[in-house]
């Protein structure tokens, strides 16, 4: 089994800032009440007045509320760190060893997909709550990305190849390789930081597009780290929805192929053939134009 574990993490700072300011807000609201109410209480003859205000403050109180409660629970699991997604086993098939069932470990209850090179195989499923995973029936041959999302930042990313006996983990900080005795399959784990990674950065990029988008066409300036997309002009009249459902499986996979070759990860800029902006990276993932 051959896995390549490439784990990437946006900053999550503006969630828990967000959390702390509704969390403010709501303090505030709530000191306002008292200053409402113990006012009503020491001047009864104006009680009608108070009462109003009252009411419009427990009701503004409550609309504050649920959200402070999120955005601060959130942010706080934001801090931590993430559980890792990890693959846990490749099964054959009873039947026929050309299928394998794939098994898994990630956050209790996350969103995991899988999905190939060729768009053939492109499947969701839901982690249980102890965090495991299966994905069943898949071809033994190929090669699958796995990828784990929650919120927008696709934090973390897995490729695997079920008949491949050779495993590799890549990590930011450091690169490991094991080796099983029983393959004759060569590999590179130290990617090098040069043309190579460059070459090997774009050609992962071309080869995805031309498989997935081929109506798309990919340029990368490495000097600015700006990967360049021109898509058709018919995309431009698509809604705000649509242009980032259609641009953010390109943008996860920038952020994938880029890890793996040890680069950091581009800016992505998406126009149309006759360009019009379409979209461009955010802080939160895809920030899409009108």
């Amino acid at each position: 089994m051959k896995t390549i574990h490439i784990a990437f993490t946006l900053s999550r700072g503006i969630f828990l800032i967000s959390a702390i300011l509704y969390t403010a807000i709501f303090l505030g609201i709530i000191y306002l009440l008292y200053l409402v109410i113990y006012p009503a209480y020491l001047l009864r003859k104006h009680a009608l007045k108070y009462k109003l205000r009252l009411v419009i403050g427990i009701i503004a109180a409550f609309l504050i509320l649920p959200k402070a409660i999120g955005l601060l629970m959130f942010g706080v699991q934001s801090a931590l760190p993430n559980q890792p997604l990890k693959v846990v086993d490749t099964t054959p098939n009873a039947d026929s060893n050309d299928k394998v069932a794939i098994k898994g470990k990630t956050k209790p209850n996350a969103s995991v997909n899988i999905s190939d090179d060729t768009a053939k195989v492109d499947q969701d499923t839901h982690a249980n709550s102890s965090g495991n995973f299966q994905f069943k029936n898949l071809s033994a041959e190929k090669t699958y990305d796995i990828s784990l999302n929650y919120w927008d930042s696709t934090p973390e990313s897995i490729r695997i190849s079920p008949n491949n006996k050779e495993t590799t983990k890549f990590e930011k900080a450091d690169q490991k390789k094991t080796k099983s005795h029983n393959t004759d399959t060569s590999d590179i784990t130290n990617k090098k930081n040069g043309q190579d990674a460059i070459n090997g950065f774009t050609d992962d990029m071309d080869a995805y597009l031309n498989n997935k988008y081929p109506e798309i066409s990919f340029t990368y300036d490495n000097k600015n780290k700006i990967a360049q997309f021109i898509v058709p002009n018919k995309t431009a009249s698509m809604n705000k929805s649509e242009k980032k459902n259609y641009i953010n499986p390109i943008n996860d996979r920038v952020g994938l192929f880029a890890n793996a070759e040890n680069l950091d990860i581009p800016t992505i800029q998406v126009k149309t053939q006759n360009g019009t902006k379409i979209a461009r990276s955010g802080i939160l993932g895809v920030k899409v134009y009108r």
